[in-house]
């Protein structure tokens, strides 16, 4: 790997379910640097295309926890004007972990708005207490590549004022930084209020890469991809859930929904499974590795908020939270089980609706079902014997 490592021209920055068991075996889509060259499936649009360009520019340690954010409009207290906003061809939110929650990549169309953009994100007031330590932020620097010494972009690093756009919480650290040879402004910050994990992201592992690296990044699809991969994933979902089941051969938003963000990691869609019992409906999707997968899992498993819509414990009925599960000894996946005001087609419902979301290792499926809130014993003991995928 090529990483964009950064040496300053100026002040450097150093910147339960116990043993349960419905699981499968690996069915996973091989992924290969080939582009396919006609008949893409519908969907693979402009932003699709794009984003599937920039994120061989993302370190491969974290490349597929990244998504695709919808377009942006102003947001109030934000100086970002909507004319810059339109020479966004693309961005890429990613989590890299090790301390630093989000990082966004946003691309423009040239040099010239990638600099509009880093101007109206900084906080120049911010920037004003800058304190001259090295180690410290506020702070602001230009930056060059790797022995080459040519300078690639600036660098800044300042404290979240009260009432940002990311609404972080007052004094949150934050390095925001260009990348001038793709016309790339990045920005990223953390949950901690210490600056050493941003910095040392920055300075090692942040990218964007010097020479991009299409290893483990899946192809577009045509729709007949889709359609094989969709094939051989009914294929591993057990008979008595397989009723029903439609085969998704498009990458379109409106047969996505609430997948749509996650598109690029997607290797087939399996949805509206009407199992012979416990679930009324299901859906299995497959991605093309374990992190992506994660992705997923984690945005759309058990609220981490008690108050919120999701709880576990409705009129005395009890679901099991979110937990682990394994086949035998091996961790196969993990589960998260909850209620929530919404049906299975994502709309608001004035009956409560029990979800179980497990993931399943082997295979890199994601899947879900839905039954009514007094129907969660006979949900999970679906769970238990016929969800899948099945292990052969």
């Amino acid at each position: 790997m090529t990483l964009a490592r950064r040496a300053q021209t100026t002040t450097m920055l150093v910147l339960a379910v116990v043993a349960l068991s419905a699981a499968s075996a690996v069915s996973a889509v091989a992924a290969t640097d080939a582009r396919v060259p006609s008949a893409l499936a519908p969907g693979v649009d402009a932003r699709t295309r794009a984003a599937h360009d920039l994120v061989a520019s993302v370190p491969a340690e974290f490349r597929s926890t990244c998504t695709i954010p919808g377009p942006r409009g102003p947001t109030a207290g934000s100086n970002v004007t909507q004319a810059v906003l339109d020479t966004i061809t693309v961005e890429l939110a990613c989590r890299p972990g090790n301390g630093v929650d989000v990082v966004i990549y946003t691309q423009h169309d040239s040099v010239d708005n990638a600099d509009l953009d880093i101007d109206a994100l900084i906080d120049t007031k911010a920037l004003d207490r800058e304190s001259g330590d090295s180690g410290d932020c506020p702070s602001s620097s230009t930056y060059s590549l790797g022995k080459s010494h040519r300078q690639v972009g600036r660098v800044y690093c300042f404290l979240a004022s009260a009432g940002n756009e990311n609404s972080l919480p007052a004094g949150t650290p934050v390095i925001t930084w260009t990348y001038e040879p793709l016309a790339i402004v990045a920005q990223a910050w953390g949950s901690s209020l210490d600056p050493e994990p941003l910095h040392n992201f920055y300075a090692n592992d942040a990218g964007p890469l010097s020479t991009p690296n299409r290893s483990g990044i899946p192809p577009l699809p045509t729709a007949a991809a889709l359609r094989g991969a969709g094939n051989a994933l009914s294929a591993i979902i057990p008979k008595p859930s397989r009723t029903g089941c439609q085969i998704r051969d498009s990458l379109a938003e409106g047969v996505l929904g609430s997948l749509y963000p996650y598109r690029l990691w997607i290797t087939a869609d399996v949805e509206e499974c009407t199992p012979d019992r416990g679930s009324q409906e299901s859906e299995y999707v497959q991605f093309s590795d374990t992190q992506s997968m994660n992705r997923y899992f984690d945005d759309y498993g058990v609220s981490s908020d008690p108050g919120g819509d999701e709880r576990v414990t409705v009129g005395g009925i009890h679901c099991s939270g979110l937990d682990n599960y394994r086949i035998g000894r091996k961790k196969a996946g993990r589960v998260a089980c909850d209620f929530a005001d919404f049906d299975p087609d994502a709309q608001a419902s004035a009956t409560e609706y029990a979800n179980i979301l497990w993931t399943s290792i082997p295979t890199h499926v994601v899947a879900s079902g839905f039954a009514p809130a007094t129907e969660v014993r006979d949900l999970i003991q679906w769970w238990l014997e016929d969800s899948g995928p099945i292990l052969k």
